[in-house]
């Protein structure tokens, strides 16, 4: 499909969340695409994700996630060694606007890694203490979503950029088998215990939660 389809269908999801096109023309010095639809791997149900340079609200719904950051934050290293921003220089694309100056400042560094480690951790911790808690239903989407963070994670600790979701369930796909790779990440997130082996890991690395 030739992009200037795909950008009047952002158009129509724009105008469904009450935002023009043509506005974040004006307001944004930068507007990138990113996620599978810039990456042409979008299904009939896949949202836009959309970042902007400039100044603005962030904006989410079921099929829109609008994100913003001001030109001047977007030259920060909290932003410059995001995981994000990494995403967005290698797999974004610019429909308003060239790359700025703060391209060629983005980088996958150990402060990008130590957040992901540090994100594994808190929440591990978090759910150890509410697991016994939680119905099947929920046990299952946390798993799903811990998943995704290793396969994250994995990419992050190779210096790579973290590609749209179905790349990650093809990664997942070639690892789900392997024991030593969860194994290895659950010790890299330092999050070995009784309660990961016993009740995370094996969830995490079903093919279905």
């Amino acid at each position: 499909m030739p992009w200037s389809d795909n950008e009047d269908g952002l158009a129509r999801c724009l105008a469904r969340a009450g935002v023009t096109l043509a506005s974040l023309r004006e307001r944004c010095s930068e507007v990138i695409v990113f996620g599978s639809r810039a990456a042409g791997t979008d299904g009939a149900n896949s949202d836009w994700d959309v970042l902007c340079v400039g100044d603005g609200a962030t904006r989410r719904t079921r099929e829109l996630d609008l994100v913003w950051i001001s030109a001047s934050s977007a030259r920060h290293d909290a932003w410059t060694t995001g995981e994000l921003a990494s995403h967005v220089v290698t797999h974004g694309r610019w429909i308003v606007g060239s790359p700025g100056p703060w391209v060629p400042l983005v980088a996958i560094t150990s402060q990008t890694v130590g957040r992901k480690v540090r994100w594994i951790q808190t929440h591990v911790d978090t759910w150890r203490r509410f697991w016994p808690r939680c119905s099947p239903q929920l046990r299952a989407r946390y798993a799903e979503t811990l998943r995704y963070n290793f396969l994250r994670l994995d990419y992050l600790l190779r210096y790579q950029a973290v590609p749209p979701r179905q790349s990650l369930d093809g990664r997942f796909a070639e690892l789900s088998d392997t024991a030593e790779w969860s194994e290895a990440m659950a010790a890299v997130a330092e999050v070995r215990d009784d309660f990961v082996s016993r009740e995370l890991l094996p969830r995490v690395c079903r093919s279905s939660g």
